[in-house]
């Protein structure tokens, strides 16, 4: 059995067309006391299929300021983010180094084909993301899975997203 393509310089663009683009990220930092942090702390996002992809999120985080970054999927997640929205499980934060983010709201965004769709949503997150300091809290500061309309609470066969 043969197959031919017509237009073979369409096929390639059509299956490409849903992947994501890029990840935008809105923080507000909180007015802690040391809230700022000067670290490099990580954007992981999982896949249904279990593939994982990690960001760092760079430049300083001033205390009392938004934070915003837009990461490119194709060079700033090792590896290279090629998913849909729809194949994400889990988008969350993790710590990288000892000097503590304390994040009091935060939003992720995809964007493919130049629009902007909301992943998650903790608009009153209020949690420290540190390295070091995870016995001051009453959770788990290394690690924060992010929330669609931040108060979902999840058993461990389903996702928040």
């Amino acid at each position: 059995m043969r197959v031919y393509l017509s237009n073979t310089k369409a096929f390639p663009y059509s299956l490409s067309i849903d992947f994501i683009t890029s990840v935008k990220v809105k923080a507000m930092t909180g007015d802690a006391s040391y809230a700022e942090s000067s670290n490099d702390h990580g954007l992981v996002i999982v896949l249904k299929n279990g593939r994982k992809y990690e960001a760092k999120l760079p430049k300083y985080k001033a205390r009392d300021r938004p934070y915003v970054i837009e990461l490119s999927a194709q060079s700033d997640f090792q590896p290279s983010l090629v998913c849909r929205k729809e194949d994400i499980k889990d988008v969350y934060l993790e710590a990288r180094g000892n000097d503590g983010w304390y994040i009091a709201s935060i939003e992720t965004y995809a964007r493919k084909n130049g629009q902007y769709t909301k992943l998650t949503a903790d608009p009153d997150f209020n949690k420290w993301v540190d390295g070091d300091e995870e016995d001051q809290y009453q959770y788990d500061a290394k690690k924060h899975i992010l929330t669609k309309n931040g108060n979902q609470k999840r058993n461990k066969h389903q996702s928040n997203l």
